[in-house]
């Protein structure tokens, strides 16, 4: 299973906010067994384990970028830098009490 494939879900949104920087925000719709089985989710202890809002996520920086993921609920977040527009979707989530 590409990385592709273990990020893609029923439902898909992408945010743009920098094309320039390709800064994105990327939310997908899956059940979360099947997210917990996935590619991305095997490979989190690459990354380092963070939490916002009480929702854990995996950063992994690799030069001047970084990647970063979370599973809550049934949706996979994968934004492209892990600045405020992340850490505010993050904290909406958690509020709506699927977290």
């Amino acid at each position: 299973m590409t990385l592709v494939d273990a990020a893609a879900g029923a439902n898909s949104a992408l945010a743009l906010y920098d094309i320039g920087n390709l800064e994105f925000l990327y939310i997908s719709r899956m059940p979360s067994a099947r997210a917990y089985q996935s590619v991305l989710w095997q490979s989190r202890a690459k990354f380092q384990p963070r939490k916002s809002a009480g929702i854990d996520y995996y950063v992994r920086q690799k030069q001047s970028r970084g990647v970063a993921f979370a599973v809550t609920g049934d949706l996979v977040l994968l934004p492209s830098e892990v600045g405020a527009r992340f850490q505010v979707r993050l904290s909406v989530r958690a509020r709506e009490g699927d977290a």
